[in-house]
């Protein structure tokens, strides 16, 4: 059995334990971070031989993650070896264990060994060295921590297959190790959280997909319908306000389910896929898009075109961005006329787009509120006015930022004027 008697053990160094906590709140690859266990173990406490294996969900199987002190052959043969669950309990018996999540079974308590237990003797011409004393290692021997979930669960084991000295590890050592091997099962456990994270966001994308475009099918039959009864000439005026009513509630409902479906977009992933686009393109695309957008009104755009390129790096989100700026200037804007001015500033390193309407005025207290995530508790903004967050959540996405203030400061004109301030692409 392992000595208690030795003198006292150095805990690893902080840097070392501050760079695996670091890995595991960044939810970094797992085998990245279990090669950077047991290679903490194996300099701060003299381990010759060890490896770290975690339970396959998917096919219930345990199999070996990473390895220490093996040569690149070896390494790919131990990676193909799995166990069964069952497996695992008959060779980690409870009368084996000797801490609350550490076994250390002698090759004497074992009946028999699997041909796979030989791939792990880094000396094979020992095998048959009987052991000299108790505190002597044999080949065959080995140490497993296991790892659990909340729930008791088995979830991964780190396992001593040959201490440096050759000598049985001391229980204070085994302490050490047991607690490094219990922040391995955090990281088990959070890479398992945040998988399934990913997955319920990808579940829900896909549920949001699936509404936008039941929605789009809803909404074209009557959108055709309403063409068709424009030329119904015994409709009257207040049948057909009725349907041009249903029409618009449906396109919002549509537009609302659209901007949820982008927000989410926007805001679960980073895009990596940045390219260089031309914000003169962006400003005419997105200013006929509007267009077409508000049927109720008329919309125009007097754009201050710069004769040369405007380049930023960006994706296809820049346009939703300008969008609902656009949408929000003619939602504010009373009457059937809304006309918005753009121009943009060439400014050192930064481009910045001015969309000025005539609206009314937001108010001060309120400005700040309505670039705010809808799910951040800032007032009672409600998923059907995310336009303007969705828009300062993208700048965001390009390193930029969207600012509101007054159109003619000072006076009583009404009017807001946005400003979108991009880094150049270089």
């Amino acid at each position: 059995m392992p000595s208690a008697d030795e003198p006292s053990v150095k805990a690893p160094p902080a840097a070392d334990l501050l760079d695996i906590v670091t890995s595991i709140l960044r939810v970094e690859p797992l085998e990245q971070l279990f090669d950077r266990i047991l290679t903490t173990v194996a300099r701060n406490y003299n381990m010759k031989g060890m490896s770290l294996g975690t339970l396959d969900e998917s096919t219930g199987l345990y199999s070996h993650k990473a390895s220490y002190g093996y040569p690149p052959d070896v390494v790919k043969r131990i990676r193909n070896v799995a166990y069964t669950y069952d497996r695992m309990k008959s060779d980690l018996k409870d009368e084996f264990r000797i801490s609350r999540g550490c076994y250390y079974v002698r090759v004497e308590d074992t009946a028999m060994a699997y041909d796979d237990d030989f791939l792990f003797v880094l000396q094979p011409d020992q095998l048959n060295e009987p052991r000299p004393s108790p505190e002597d290692w044999h080949q065959l021997d080995y140490i497993d921590f296991v790892m659990t979930d909340k729930n008791g669960k088995w979830i991964g084991w780190l396992e001593i297959t040959e201490p440096g000295d050759g000598k049985v590890p001391s229980k204070e050592v085994l302490d050490r190790i047991e607690i490094l091997s219990n922040l391995a099962a955090v990281a088990i456990e959070n890479s398992r959280m945040y998988q399934e994270a990913v997955d319920s966001m990808n579940e829900s994308k896909h549920y949001v997909d699936l509404i936008t475009h039941e929605m789009n099918n809803m909404v074209r039959p009557l959108e055709h319908l309403t063409k068709e009864l424009r030329g119904v000439t015994e409709l009257d005026s207040k049948a057909m306000d009725i349907a041009l009513n249903m029409v618009a509630i449906t396109k919002s409902m549509r537009g609302l389910i659209e901007t949820v479906k982008r927000y989410s977009e926007a805001r679960s992933t980073r895009s990596i896929t940045l390219r260089q686009i031309d914000l003169r393109d962006v400003i005419r695309r997105t200013s006929e898009t509007a267009k077409r957008e508000i049927t109720q009104k008329q919309f125009a755009v007097n754009f201050m075109q710069p004769p040369n390129e405007c380049r930023v790096m960006a994706d296809d989100l820049i346009n939703d961005m300008f969008l609902h700026l656009f949408l929000d200037s003619a939602r504010r804007t009373n009457g059937h006329y809304v006309t918005v001015d753009v121009d943009i500033d060439d400014v050192y390193d930064v481009y910045t787009v001015s969309i000025s309407d005539r609206g009314s005025t937001i108010p001060q207290d309120m400005r700040e509120r309505i670039f705010a995530d809808p799910g951040s508790g800032m007032g009672d903004l409600k998923f059907s006015e995310v336009g303007l967050s969705l828009a300062a959540l993208v700048a965001k996405r390009y390193d930029g930022i969207v600012s509101a203030r007054d159109r003619h400061p000072g006076t009583d004109a009404l009017g807001m004027s946005f400003e979108i301030s991009l880094p150049k692409a270089k």
